[in-house]
């Protein structure tokens, strides 16, 4: 059985043909072949299949991780200093009490609980709004039990704190927030600074279905006026009032370093690590909102921020201004926020 043969000709092929079949056969015949050689050509012609350009890379601009992150960095610092100040005072009024410590009909209540037996002190809010601006609900536990001996107040060298929520109801703007951390105070170990070596582990439960934000870190926290001398980079801090063990911190006028790192799982499940790699400053005499008149933001320092498996974001509070924003940049990218209250 004969098997048919389908060839391929090019130019060159057909210029030979007409060579060699010259005189040997009519015009009619050549034109014959040229259609046949013409067609098969057609049909045997090389397909190209041409990629589309991979599209351009949409720019990571996300930065839902890494606010979960100074979320959880707001409240923990939030959680010392109430400590801070119930533990040398017997109060919060600094920050967190309304007005010289008077309630409203629509500010709820705080009850402070000391027990010097126990070396404990318990922090109850009931819908209690403060000069902060926000919204607190139930119990936070400070227990100093395991301190020095000499060890009373929050400036003593040698004070353990351990903070918990023990009723599991301590709640944030709504967003259920579970505390265990230790701050231990380290002396004047920093420039003559007061220095507490703080560890946290928070859990925070947002509110309608918002995901959870796992978070721990290492600290440590640094009274940068601690000598009553003002901070070099804002002129017009009040230095802090801490001139002898017999007198209280002046938590209104404090300036606090902050240094460590964290770890941890934003709401939305992805992990991440973060460092600050430039001081963070929080400024007690900066109140840069005109409602909320006890809200004192970081006001200098940057974290690096890293979501795994993406880019590094850089979270900048500037070098000392007073005011209520932060930038986030990603790469070339970058962008300005300003606190949510």
């Amino acid at each position: 059985m004969k098997h048919k043969t389908h060839l391929c000709y090019d130019s060159k092929t057909i210029i030979n043909l007409k060579k060699i079949m010259k005189k040997k056969v009519t015009t009619i015949a050549i034109a014959a072949i040229l259609m046949v050689a013409g067609t098969t050509m057609w049909s045997c012609k090389k397909t190209t299949t041409t990629t589309p350009a991979t599209p351009a890379a949409t720019t990571d601009t996300n930065t839902n991780s890494a606010r979960d992150n100074q979320d959880a960095e707001t409240n923990s610092n939030d959680v010392d200093q109430m400590g801070s100040e119930a533990i040398d005072n017997g109060n919060i009024n600094a920050n967190y009490r309304l007005a010289s410590g008077v309630l409203s009909a629509m500010s709820g209540s705080v009850t402070i609980t000391p027990n010097a037996a126990n070396k404990t002190v318990s922090v109850t809010f009931a819908s209690y709004v403060g000069l902060d601006g926000h919204l607190r609900s139930g119990t936070i536990m400070y227990d100093y039990s395991t301190s020095l001996a000499a060890a009373i107040n929050y400036r003593d060298s040698g004070m353990v704190i351990n903070i918990t929520t023990p009723n599991n109801d301590y709640y944030v703007d709504s967003n259920k927030v579970q505390v265990n951390k230790t701050i231990t105070n380290k002396g004047r170990i920093t420039n003559g600074n007061l220095t507490w070596h703080v560890t946290s582990s928070l859990t925070i439960t947002k509110v309608r279905n918002g995901g959870t934000i796992q978070w721990s870190a290492i600290r440590d926290n640094i009274l940068l006026n601690t000598n009553a001398i003002s901070y070099p980079t804002a002129a017009t801090i009040v230095p802090a009032a801490f001139t002898s063990y017999s007198v209280t911190i002046n938590w209104a006028t404090a300036v606090v370093g902050v240094t460590g790192s964290a770890t941890g799982t934003s709401a939305d499940g992805v992990s991440f690590t973060s460092n600050i790699s430039t001081m963070l400053v929080r400024n007690f005499n900066c109140s840069p909102s005109f409602i909320h008149t006890h809200f004192h933001p970081f006001v200098a320092g940057q974290v690096d921020f890293t979501p795994a498996g993406k880019t590094t974001r850089s979270i900048n509070f500037g070098t000392g201004a007073c005011d209520e924003i932060y930038t986030v940049s990603i790469g070339s990218w970058s962008a300005t926020f300003t606190y949510v209250l």
